[in-house]
């Protein structure tokens, strides 16, 4: 979801976040916020949880009616690509995740949430009140 070329390993990414991303569910933005906060403000090698930012900006992603290539989930996960591939080829052998050719780019994949993800998911960040209506 965050394009890798724009990517700051140091800020939180609110801004970008932030903007058309109303529809998102509120609790799986505010968690991502709250982890990308939480790396700026403590020493972020001592939290690892790739796995779990991974499936979160796939989520998002697809809320936000977007796509999730390998490249952008690892920088949104704030891991390297090599690091992010293994994990994400985990998540797809448990499956949680798809990996899917990118019709715009031979070279590119994109990622999506299996159903089970995402049911898992909507129960974890079911949508407030105000995004029912």
């Amino acid at each position: 979801m965050i394009d890798e070329t724009n990517f700051d390993s140091n800020s939180t990414n609110s801004d970008f976040l932030q903007n058309g991303t109303e529809n998102l569910p509120n609790l799986a933005l505010n968690q991502y916020l709250l982890r990308r906060k939480r790396d700026d403000l403590f020493k972020s090698d001592i939290f690892s949880d790739p796995a779990w930012d991974i499936l979160l900006d796939i989520y998002i992603s697809e809320k936000a009616g977007k796509a999730a290539s390998v490249a952008s989930t690892c920088a949104a996960a704030r891991v390297p690509v090599s690091t992010g591939s293994r994990w994400i080829t985990i998540l797809v052998q448990n499956g949680y995740v798809a990996r899917l050719d990118d019709p715009a780019n031979a070279e590119s994949a994109l990622l999506s949430l299996t159903s089970t993800a995402h049911q898992a998911l909507d129960t974890l960040f079911p949508p407030c009140e105000a995004e029912r209506t």
